[in-house]
């Protein structure tokens, strides 16, 4: 008897101890997962990211033709940051997340120089 309480102290010590270590590490993981599942790069200055070199667009340093742009998704995700997307260009991993403060100098970029293309939420 003593043998089978002995064994399940020990096993039940393991898993402790990887409970404890899980909950140590979680806040790791935690932004680590929130990184790797954010859908573009998030950028303090959008236009840091976001520029006309003629004749090219520059999104996240990806050059594009601006007339091969049809559509942009750009809005407002939550208090804090905005997102915008071309979801139809490579595949739809062009785009950028920025501080939603910058929305509307972003939202007069897009009207100057992609006029053609088709603006959504």
């Amino acid at each position: 008897m003593r043998d089978t309480w002995h064994s399940h102290l020990s096993d039940n010590g393991f898993l402790l101890l990887l409970l404890v270590i899980n909950v140590w590490l979680w806040p790791f993981n935690a932004r680590r997962m929130e990184e790797q599942y954010r859908p573009f790069p998030l950028v303090d200055d959008v236009f840091s990211k976001l520029k006309m070199e003629q004749p090219l667009l520059l999104i996240a340093d990806h050059p594009l033709d601006p007339q091969s742009i049809k559509h942009v998704a750009l809005d407002k995700i939550n208090d804090q940051h905005a997102l915008l997307s071309l979801p139809a260009n490579l595949g739809g991993k062009v785009g950028l997340m920025f501080p939603a403060t910058q929305l509307d100098a972003v939202r007069d970029f897009v009207r100057q120089h992609l006029r053609h293309a088709r603006v959504t939420r």
